[in-house]
């Protein structure tokens, strides 16, 4: 039977199922990769660690890899990995709860360039270009040394294939504030950024390449772009469509609503799913995590 591996790089573990055509699982495994903040509003990961996670699912799943034909890889976003020309972390990755560039954010909105520019309304601590910002004052050497931001999901993609990509909704945002608006420079040279760290977007399944050594018996396999973990998510569950409205339950819940049409509310996020569809959501301060607080 022929198979996809598709894996999710969750916000407390790390999920790979081999998955047949006709939808039934043929394995599954699972590597808890628990999460801690730290000191000062601090939330950081070793990217390396993510890898190993990958490598120890895939001896998990054994026999059932003999199966795959292909490989797709989904996880978390609002989260930034900085690599060099040839994919190797500068850095810790900086994840979705770290809030150190709110004090930055706080003195940016104050200055009557950036507070005027559109968008400046959406600029807030968890933002990346706060984080590329944070990140460019108070460690020089490490954004110096950076030539692409990426997503965590990114980073295993790159790790199986040699190749830097990320896709085109994740890194909406990111792309956005490079980007100039009509009559205004682009906000990240507004904070002192220059060119863009982002590479190359691919559209969410999209090929990316082939399977490299590292992958073992995978070696050769097509890898595909993923998407963000709620994409993944209203995508399988058949949610995908205009006027719909989802609820994913995780590690966070995750509310949205699918529109033609580009809409905004404060608090919540706005960016194209593709296929003509927007989506206006976000996640709340509830689901799985609500226990261990």
């Amino acid at each position: 039977m022929t198979a996809v591996l598709g894996v999710d790089l969750g916000g407390s573990s790390l999920r790979a199922s081999v998955v047949g055509g006709d939808g039934r699982f043929l394995g599954t495994a699972r590597v808890a990769l628990p999460q801690r903040p730290g000191p000062g509003g601090r939330f950081e990961e070793d990217p390396e660690r993510w890898w190993r996670a990958l490598t120890d699912a895939l001896r998990a799943l054994g026999d059932a890899l003999g199966a795959v034909r292909g490989i797709a890889i989904s996880g978390f976003t609002r989260s930034q990995v900085f690599v060099d020309a040839a994919g190797v972390p500068q850095r810790p990755a900086i994840l979705f709860g770290d809030s150190r560039a709110a004090t930055l954010v706080q003195a940016a909105l104050a200055r009557p360039g950036i507070a005027a520019q559109p968008g400046a309304g959406h600029l807030h601590a968890f933002h990346p270009l706060a984080r590329l910002a944070w990140l460019a004052r108070t460690e020089p050497e490490a954004w110096a040394a950076t030539r692409y931001v990426i997503e965590p999901k990114d980073y295993l993609a790159a790790r199986l294939t040699g190749r830097i990509v990320s896709d085109t909704v994740s890194q909406y945002w990111l792309a956005r504030s490079f980007a100039a608006p009509p009559g205004h420079p682009p906000r990240a040279h507004r904070l002192g950024l220059g060119s863009t760290p982002c590479p190359q977007h691919l559209a969410p399944g999209d090929l990316i390449g082939h399977a490299d050594a590292s992958a073992g018996r995978l070696a050769g396999l097509p890898v595909f772009a993923g998407a963000p973990d709620s994409w993944a998510g209203v995508l399988g569950s058949g949610g995908m469509g205009v006027d719909r409205a989802y609820c994913i339950s995780g590690t966070t819940e995750v509310t949205g609503l699918l529109c033609p049409d580009r809409a905004d509310a404060k608090g919540l996020l706005t960016l194209p799913w593709g296929g003509g569809v927007w989506q206006i959501g976000g996640p709340g301060q509830n689901g799985a995590a609500t226990l261990d607080w």
